[in-house]
């Protein structure tokens, strides 16, 4: 991404005089976004790799999830308004799960990140929760461009090199959903989508639901 950034940057410096208004905001909008995308990338090789040599301490406690869930909205709501996508939380502030907060938070970040990538303006991003034997099932949904049989075989796949643009031409690392599953396997869980080419895609994650009796089981 660095190449993009120095040849736009170097290109609106130097011939700044000679564009028009319109030219320079477009310039200035796409250093911002390939500066987003290689900030994503490099935290998540950071974390991929922390993750890889046992560098990353699993914590486990209670999360409240509709709150994190919450926080990550607020975090990614400018990008979401830039493509006039509307972002809603359909989990109860009460709702709590067991796991390691950081490596949640992680997954809940890149999953809604990746929903309004791929989604088309003016769109909607749901993320919702209902518990079932035990574990608490965290879907994030759009209603995008969706995936084909073959491009969800490959997801979650490190071997597989699984790059795709957004409705907006926005560029991913292919890390994210890969981090993500280690993650929240990490914290005891599964992940996997369902999704129909040009209807949308969601994405769905288990964690184990918060009891006192499951953190008395965790600590001992």
């Amino acid at each position: 991404p660095f190449s993009s950034i120095f040849g736009f940057s170097n290109l609106l410096y130097s011939e700044f005089e000679s564009f028009d208004q319109k030219s320079q905001k477009e310039y200035l909008f796409n250093i911002s976004q390939v500066s987003e995308n290689a900030y994503k990338l490099l935290q998540n090789l950071l974390e991929w790799a922390r993750s890889q040599t046992g560098q990353i301490d699993y914590s486990s406690e209670e999360i409240n999830i509709g709150l994190l869930v919450n926080d990550n909205i607020t975090l990614l709501n400018s990008i979401a308004t830039n493509k006039e996508i509307i972002l809603k939380n359909n989990i109860n502030f009460q709702t709590y799960a067991m796991g390691d907060t950081n490596m949640v938070n992680t997954v809940i970040r890149n999953l809604i990140s990746n929903a309004i990538k791929f989604s088309f303006k003016g769109g909607t991003v749901t993320v919702s929760c209902e518990e079932m034997n035990d574990f608490l099932q965290i879907s994030v949904a759009d209603s995008g461009i969706g995936l084909t049989e073959e491009e969800k075989k490959n997801l979650f796949r490190i071997d597989v090199k699984f790059k795709k643009d957004g409705t907006e031409k926005e560029k991913g690392t292919g890390l994210g959903l890969i981090l993500s599953k280690e993650f929240v396997e990490r914290n005891g869980g599964e992940i996997w989508v369902e999704s129909q080419k040009n209807v949308g895609s969601t994405f769905i994650f288990t964690l184990p639901v918060y009891s006192p009796a499951f953190k008395k089981r965790s600590s001992d």
